[in-house]
């Protein structure tokens, strides 16, 4: 039977739509998915690019400069539609798959045709938006597509395994060859183990620097699992915690949650491939100080909940919030926040408590599962980042609650205004003198209502809050919002644009320049604004 992508499109879509994911970060680069209808066949040819203009779409007093990335589209009668797009301070970039399946589907890139296969799917960017990658199917099986580059042909490829590093460099995932599963990296095939033992099916691991990549081997058989970082296996183990593999931020250290049942069944942290103290069962967290030279997590025996630090004396705790684990940038400093008895919660800084909170962050359900070594308590941050050092360090931010309501506490004092959830995280300025953050309150006779909070001051209310950043020198900040039908851009709490919808930014750029997508009828345009 032939196999076939199609499990990833979605046809006959009318008009463009953009997808609020509901987790923006307001942090420099995100990715997201849109999808867009075919070209309107009676719609007049726009300039690819637009001359400079000065208040237009209500930029007034600004110079904005407008392409059209998708000019010279073709008209199939059927299309298989799929967008990724980037946003980070080098700007903004999408790619679209069109065409018709089974005789010509390509990638347009940034406006830019790429080659033609029988189907393509799962678009994606890298972090820092400088490589794309995408499945084909063509003559002899599937393949990765890595900036136009060709990968090899494998009977399968798994899409959801794919995973790029920070720098696009370098690339990994999983794939099939003659039934076996393999894991892939940069290109090439890793060697097999042998027997049943093969790659777990999940994304492997890069350090932040690109330098070292790990991923999880189980054999279903002996029931056996085991780490391999850099090709280099580790040693067998009972169980391995699946989401417990982290690399040092300059890829020299590694660590990972492991059980042994010969004696008990005891869980302990494998750090640089050696055993840790055994404990009855280790929290979720785990962190490598940003200079790799530390470490922190939280583990439980006995009731007792601990947490270690550099190998040095456990320091006895009641609870540990979930993921509450947090070096400061300069590696010097540690948070975390205790979940007590009753439910309420503290945050830890440099070894001191601050004051009792009803909760700290956000709540996920508790429990752990019998083959995990990562034990859940009642106590979660949520998908948001709700515990957050400055760049310059000297600053801590975190989200607690009081009651149904909630505040962000910024260098220990609360701030004025109340939301019942954190949205789309928060985030300091480049120079730590400004910190943002997007907050939601539930409204029964009006729906819910999101705002952005910009040095403790509230903005306007609106229907859904997109993405949010600061400029450079972090004078101004600008996000996405949704009010009623359209997208509106606003900067520095003033409504500048409103659009159909806003596929990616805004962003700052690096060079000063404000850029974000816009999908209006009858394409797709990259808007880049000057002199605000």
């Amino acid at each position: 039977m032939k196999q076939d992508l199609a499990y990833i499109y979605s046809l006959s879509i009318t008009g463009i739509t953009l997808l609020l994911a509901g987790s923006s970060t307001g942090r420099d680069a995100t990715q997201s998915e849109y999808q867009i209808a075919p070209p309107d066949n009676n719609r007049a040819e726009v300039p690819e690019t637009s001359p400079n203009t000065r208040g237009k779409d209500g930029w007034a007093g600004a110079k904005v400069t407008k392409t059209d990335l998708l000019t010279g589209e073709t008209n199939y009668g059927k299309f298989a539609y799929f967008f990724a797009s980037s946003m980070t301070r080098a700007g903004c970039h999408v790619a679209k798959v069109e065409g018709e399946r089974d005789k010509e589907v390509f990638v347009r890139r940034d406006g830019q045709r790429g080659k033609a296969y029988a189907d393509i799917a799962h678009p994606v960017f890298s972090p820092d938006g400088s490589a794309l990658g995408y499945v084909a199917r063509g003559v002899g099986g599937f393949r990765f597509i890595i900036n136009d580059q060709e990968g090899p042909i494998f009977d399968r490829v798994m899409p959801d395994t794919f995973v790029f590093s920070n720098d696009g460099k370098r690339h990994a995932y999983l794939a099939t060859k003659a039934g076996i599963p393999v894991a892939v990296v940069d290109g090439v095939s890793q060697p097999e183990a042998g027997g049943d033992m093969v790659p777990w099916r999940q994304p492997p691991v890069f350090s932040a620097d690109g330098s070292s990549v790990g991923y999880l081997e189980d054999s279903e058989r002996q029931k056996k699992m085991r780490v391999l970082v850099n090709g280099k296996p580790g040693e067998v183990f009972d169980g391995v915690d699946l989401r417990s593999l982290e690399l040092s931020p300059d890829g020299r250290r590694f660590s990972y949650a492991a059980n042994d049942r010969s004696a008990g069944d005891s869980w302990f942290r494998v750090i640089d491939g050696q055993r840790g103290k055994a404990f009855d069962a280790l929290g979720v967290s785990f962190v490598f100080s940003p200079d790799g030279k530390r470490f922190a997590y939280a583990a439980r025996r006995a009731g007792q909940w601990f947490i270690v630090v550099d190998g040095e004396p456990e320091v006895p705790i009641e609870g540990i919030v979930d993921h509450s684990l947090m070096f400061s940038p300069d590696s010097r400093r540690l948070a975390y926040a205790v979940g007590k008895r009753d439910g309420r919660a503290y945050v830890v800084v440099d070894g001191k408590a601050g004051p009792v909170h009803d909760r700290i962050g956000g709540s996920i359900p508790p429990g752990i599962a019998a083959n995990r070594a990562s034990m859940q308590t009642a106590y979660g941050l949520g998908y948001a980042t709700s515990i957050l050092f400055s760049p310059d360090s000297r600053r801590l931010a975190y989200l607690a609650h009081s009651g149904r309501m909630k505040r962000v506490y910024l260098d220990g004092k609360a701030q004025d205004v109340e939301m019942e959830f954190l949205q789309g995280g928060m985030v300091f300025s480049d120079d730590s003198k400004r910190l943002a953050y997007g907050g939601r309150v539930v409204n029964a006779a009006v729906g819910d209502k999101c705002f952005l909070v910009v040095d403790g001051q509230k903005a306007n209310d609106y229907d859904a809050l997109g993405y949010f950043g600061f400029s450079n020198d972090g004078e101004h900040i600008a996000f996405t919002a949704k009010k009623g039908d359209k997208m509106v851009i606003v900067v520095d709490g003033q409504e500048r644009g409103e659009y159909s919808s806003v596929p990616a930014g805004p962003v700052f750029r690096s060079d000063g320049v404000l850029e974000f997508l816009v999908g209006d009828k009858p394409s797709l345009y990259r808007f880049e604004v000057r002199d605000l």
